[in-house]
């Protein structure tokens, strides 16, 4: 069933929160056009709407929270720098634990 032939009543029931990550960003991107422009927003609006963020980010503090996660340093970036510090210098390498779940994570392909 698609979002748009979903049937709901107003008054009573809310719609049902969409169920993967995909439908999740899909929707945030048709409720909130905005986010189309910064993916470090879409992703701290996912983590408030999706995740639970906001039980740890007031309400009144959400927009400066989003504010602010669009200009710090992006995760992808403070991981692209750790993989080559860790490959650098092997003494700081990830435990083998957490290699062999890096490892089979990066052959997953597309992760809904």
């Amino acid at each position: 069933m698609t979002a748009h032939a979903q049937q709901f009543n107003l008054f009573t029931q809310a719609p049902e929160p969409p169920a993967d990550v995909v439908a999740r960003v899909r929707h945030l991107l048709r409720e909130q056009p905005w986010l189309r422009d910064s993916y470090a927003m879409l992703i701290g609006q996912f983590w408030l709407t999706f995740e639970g963020l906001d039980r740890f980010i007031p309400a009144d503090r959400q927009d400066e929270f989003l504010r602010w996660i669009d200009n710090a340093t992006k995760p992808k970036t403070i991981q692209n720098r750790a993989m080559e510090v860790q490959k650098a210098d092997p003494a700081l390498a990830p435990s083998a634990k957490a290699r062999a779940a890096r490892d089979w994570l990066s052959k997953q392909g597309i992760v809904r």
